[in-house]
């Protein structure tokens, strides 16, 4: 018998994650929260879903093998411009889910297998130069991070409650889809633009010293599919490659491939508060690795897929 999905959050990562589960020829619903995402089916998403009767009725009508709480404000200056919206989003929508979810089992009416709760690598906060381990004492230096890690708190809470949750701590996904706002999407668009003659030859940034583990997102979709597979109820799986790059080196391999040629220039509205702002954020993937897991895509081929899609927009 086919397992079946359900994804709450209509963005990035659920774009992704609902594509692949198509592709496998699996059962999978997406529920938004009011707009529909023109990247996924219209026939397989579900909109408006607010409320706890709401999440009810889909539960009960889908009753899901496989639940991925993908839901929340994830750019974190726009966490700290609006911190109701944010917390809402990003703690109070899942929260939602995980109460009902309770209940239903409790009251014998659905039989989940896995739920995915999806945190962050700002969960550890700054810690240096290190690369953070699934044992790392966690310690948010911003708002989301802490929101982040208040989700994980909770999913812990259910865990204990005999409700089979993993803690998933993403660390910088890039891919097609994502929103310009975020570093690599935003360097590409406005390449492609520049390429198109539509913008300026000059490529706007924030601060190019950081480092950062970038995944690919297509790396990042297996690596759910083996914590829906392998992970243990209450546990916490790092979801990164265990490689950091600096951003600047994201502009190198622009200047590469670029049809023509450009200048950088240092934008300041680009760059983060100091105090949400983590020089090095570099993960250790020891419970994937553990797994056989190994990223396929390079991060010069995550670039030139966000790229020539951006070509394709502009």
């Amino acid at each position: 018998m086919s397992s079946t999905y359900l994804i709450f959050g209509n963005g990035f990562i659920a774009t992704h994650l609902a594509w692949d589960i198509l592709k496998k020829e699996k059962s999978v619903n997406v529920v938004g929260h009011k707009s529909i995402n023109e990247n996924i089916p219209k026939s397989i998403q579900i909109k408006g879903c607010n409320h706890i009767p709401e999440i009810e009725n889909i539960l009960r009508k889908i009753n899901p093998d496989y639940i991925f709480l993908t839901q929340g404000i994830s750019f974190i200056p726009s966490t700290e411009r609006d911190l109701e919206r944010s917390i809402q989003a990003n703690l109070m929508a899942p929260l939602k889910v995980l109460e009902t979810v309770y209940n239903l089992v409790q009251a014998g009416q659905i039989d989940v297998k896995k739920i995915v709760t999806f945190g962050s690598a700002a969960e550890y906060g700054d810690g240096g130069a290190q690369a953070f381990s699934e044992d790392t004492p966690v310690n948010p230096s911003s708002i989301y991070g802490l929101s982040k890690y208040w989700l994980y708190q909770l999913s812990q809470y259910y865990a204990h409650l005999e409700i089979p949750c993993v803690h998933v701590r993403q660390f910088n996904t890039i891919g097609i889809y994502q929103s310009p706002m975020f570093v690599l999407s935003s360097f590409c668009r406005q390449l492609a633009l520049i390429e198109k003659g539509k913008h300026k030859a000059v490529l706007e940034v924030g601060d190019l010293t950081q480092e950062r583990d970038f995944i690919d997102i297509r790396d990042a979709v297996d690596a759910y599919h083996l914590v829906i597979r392998k992970a243990t109820t209450g546990s916490v799986v790092n979801v990164c490659t265990g490689q950091s790059k600096e951003v600047t080196d994201l502009i190198t391999h622009l200047k590469e491939i670029a049809k023509v040629s450009f200048v950088v220039k240092v934008n300041n509205k680009f760059i983060a508060a100091k105090r949400t702002r983590n020089t090095v954020l570099s993960g250790k993937p020891t419970i994937l690795k553990g797994w056989g897991w190994v990223p396929k895509y390079g991060i010069e081929e995550s670039i030139e897929w966000v790229l020539n899609d951006w070509r394709k927009k502009v």
